[in-house]
């Protein structure tokens, strides 16, 4: 997470989506967690923003359903009652 942040703060090196790597990575590395959950927030704002423009937001259906993959890899288990 904090690789994504750093990556995001260097002027005019955005070359690759490598904060997005980063952040996938967290994820995969930290599920069910809440550092994955943190990750996962910080990885959707940074997809939803490659995908808006001045007519909205315009998501393809892979990109929906892989970031649903990721939330749910990402999320805390409920806890049993």
């Amino acid at each position: 997470m904090l690789l994504a942040s750093i990556y995001k703060s260097l002027p005019g090196f955005a070359i690759w989506d490598l904060a997005e790597e980063y952040l996938g990575a967290c994820i995969r590395e930290n599920p069910h967690s809440e550092t994955g959950e943190k990750c996962y927030s910080e990885y959707d704002d940074s997809i939803l923003t490659g995908y808006s423009g001045s007519s909205g937001l315009h998501l393809p259906k892979a990109v929906k359903d892989h970031l649903a993959q990721m939330k749910a890899l990402a999320k805390r288990a409920e806890p049993l009652n």
